[in-house]
């Protein structure tokens, strides 16, 4: 009976290990910052030109977007005062999958008015993509970001 435990446990041990390690880039994210992951975000227009900075964390408190459901809070600390200015709402709405990030920029209820901020998320917190409008006619670019937790 010991002898079969020897055997075991290590194996048993050794899933846990691969397990662990392969944590996704929200899980790694949360484990460094479980009171929200805060996030410095350029705001670049379509010709690479800075148009303002926004500080933000992703909190985990629940929220809903009318645009894709059920995600995360995303509060708003600091925004250059004529950065995007009919871009955002009081409070944001982030869906993280696996690898990516899409933040519905409106929030707080406010339908019909999207205005949405997608792009891939790595492990270290930083993620590239762009910023849209999204309507009736579909998807409009106006600016893209680079994001980098501080």
């Amino acid at each position: 009976m010991f002898r079969k435990l020897i055997t075991v446990l290590p194996a048993v041990l050794l899933a846990g290990v691969a397990m662990a390690a392969e944590l996704t880039p929200l899980d790694a994210l949360r484990s460094r910052f479980p009171g929200g992951i805060p996030w410095k975000v350029e705001i670049l227009d379509l010709n690479d030109n800075t148009l303002g900075h926004v500080e933000l964390v992703i909190t985990m408190t629940p929220a809903r977007s009318c645009r894709f459901g059920d995600g995360v809070r995303v509060e708003y600390l600091k925004a250059d005062p004529l950065l995007l200015p009919h871009a955002m709402g009081t409070y944001g709405v982030a869906k993280i999958d696996s690898d990516g990030i899409l933040i519905d920029l409106i929030g707080g209820g406010v339908c019909d008015a999207y205005r949405l901020m997608g792009g891939v998320l790595w492990s270290d917190g930083s993620s590239t993509g762009e910023i849209y409008r999204y309507g009736r006619f579909g998807q409009l670019d106006y600016a893209t970001y680079r994001a980098s937790v501080p």
